[in-house]
């Protein structure tokens, strides 16, 4: 005995998108892949572009950069 079913539609759903990484859930080996495959040229772009929840801001506070009065980059590193 076989049952069918008849199809509801013949319209397929469309391909699910890649998602970025969370910040929290990568390692060395992940984030060296990433940057061996972006296009991005700094470190602040491949930072907003691939990881989520990560915006200019923060990305910038992650870095270390700060615009000083005369509108020029100053890098501000902590140990």
């Amino acid at each position: 005995m076989t049952i069918r079913f008849a199809r509801r539609t013949d319209v397929m759903p469309p391909v699910p998108l890649e998602t970025k990484h969370h910040p929290s859930a990568v390692d060395l080996l992940l984030i060296k892949r990433l940057i061996a495959e972006t296009s991005k040229q700094n470190l602040l772009h491949f930072l907003q572009h691939e990881f989520v929840k990560i915006g200019k801001s923060y990305a910038e506070r992650l870095i270390g950069i700060r615009l000083n009065h005369g509108g020029h980059l100053s890098f501000n590193f902590t140990l």
